[in-house]
């Protein structure tokens, strides 16, 4: 992956982002954020160098569908890191990965493997 693109990662949560951004980093990737709002996902997105992001639904009093919404319209792939299921997805969501945040964090680089391949 070119240096100047990287993985947004979006999420509340301290030590679930600084350790999904490790093991991210480890893995060879450059990383945006983490961040734990909206607005700063959305500036990040629109520096243009954004190629594919993790986020989390619920940041403390909002959720992360906004910025969804936009990588969508833009074509940016990204996935959901979460405790939320399948089933609490808005519909046009639901086609998107959602890996639970029980999961191991190599379940996270596979699919970034597979979106940037």
């Amino acid at each position: 992956m070119p240096p100047d693109l990287r993985i947004l990662i979006v999420e509340d949560e301290f030590f679930i982002a600084t350790d999904l951004a490790q093991t991210l980093r480890d893995e060879g990737y450059a990383v945006a954020g983490p961040v734990p709002s909206v607005g700063e996902a959305l500036m990040l997105i629109d520096e243009g160098t954004v190629a594919a992001a993790v986020l989390d639904i619920h940041l403390n009093d909002e959720h992360s569908y906004p910025v969804a919404d936009h990588l969508a319209r833009l074509g940016i792939p990204f996935l959901f890191l979460t405790s939320y299921v399948e089933a609490d997805l808005p519909e046009r969501f639901k086609n998107r990965p959602l890996i639970s945040k029980l999961a191991n964090v190599q379940a996270v680089v596979v699919v970034l493997q597979a979106f940037l391949t």
